[in-house]
């Protein structure tokens, strides 16, 4: 069960958030939303490797991550 759990971290539970961002930001480039699939990605695999979180929440924690992600950056500057 366990590495079920582990291999459904890898089939793109971020993608949920680039269609976000595509919807609430239409001028966001691809390097934008790579970076904030890379952190979406980084955070699926933390939670399900350093938590007992049910699998059907990894959509919504790679969707939250990766638009958190670019809303900071946004803001930073980085990424306009």
């Amino acid at each position: 069960m366990a590495i079920f759990r582990h291999e459904t971290a890898c089939n793109n539970r971020y993608r949920l958030g680039c269609f976000v961002l595509a919807f609430m930001f239409p001028k966001v480039r691809g390097t934008a939303v790579f970076c904030g699939m890379l952190a979406g990605e980084a955070a699926i695999f933390a939670t399900a490797y350093f938590t007992d979180v049910s699998w059907l929440w990894y959509n919504v924690i790679g969707c939250v991550v990766v638009v958190c992600w670019f809303s900071l950056k946004w803001r930073e500057g980085a990424l306009r």
